[in-house]
C-alpha cells in the first residue's frame, strides 16, 4: 500500500528532464510522486494526440526511450498507441530492437519515433518531437 502520494509540478526541458520546482516560468504539468522515488502522470503520443487526462504512466527517468502498449496487443493488459493513425511516426534507426525486458516482463514490439506530450492543456502542449517509443504489440 501507498502510504504518501505527493503531487509535484515540474517543468520540462526538450530533452525530457524533469525538474521539481518551487515555482516555474514556463509550462508546467503536475505529476504524482510516489515515495519520492518515481513519478507518474498523463501521456499523449503521435499527431493527433492520442490518451486522455485520466492515464497515468510511470515516468522512469533512467531510460532513453519510452515503452507503450500498442492498441492490437492482444496479451496486454492495456492497449492505449494506434502507431498507425500517427501523421509523426518515423522509423527508429538508433534502435534495432524487437522484444523490449522491462522487470521480469519481456515485451516484442518495433522501436520507432514519434511526438510525445505530457499535456494537452495549459494553453498549450509540453511536446518533444521525434522521441524513441518502443511499441509493444
Amino acid at each position: 500500500m501507498i502510504s504518501s502520494v505527493t503531487a509535484f509540478q515540474v517543468k520540462l526541458d526538450k530533452h525530457i528532464h524533469f525538474e521539481k520546482t518551487a515555482s516555474s516560468t514556463g509550462p508546467t504539468v503536475d505529476l504524482t510522486s510516489i515515495g519520492q522515488i518515481s513519478y507518474s502522470g498523463p501521456l499523449f503520443l503521435g499527431t493527433p494526440l492520442q490518451g486522455t487526462n485520466s492515464s497515468h504512466f510511470l515516468y522512469d527517468s533512467s531510460s532513453s526511450y519510452l515503452m507503450v502498449t500498442a492498441t492490437n496487443c492482444t496479451t496486454c493488459d492495456s492497449q492505449y498507441y494506434n502507431p498507425d493513425i500517427s501523421q509523426t511516426i518515423t522509423p527508429n534507426t538508433d534502435f534495432n530492437i524487437h522484444q523490449m525486458q522491462y522487470g521480469d516482463q519481456v515485451f516484442g514490439g518495433n522501436m520507432i519515433n514519434d511526438d510525445v506530450c505530457l499535456s494537452n492543456y495549459l494553453g498549450g502542449n509540453i511536446c518533444t518531437f521525434d522521441f524513441p517509443i518502443f511499441v509493444a504489440d
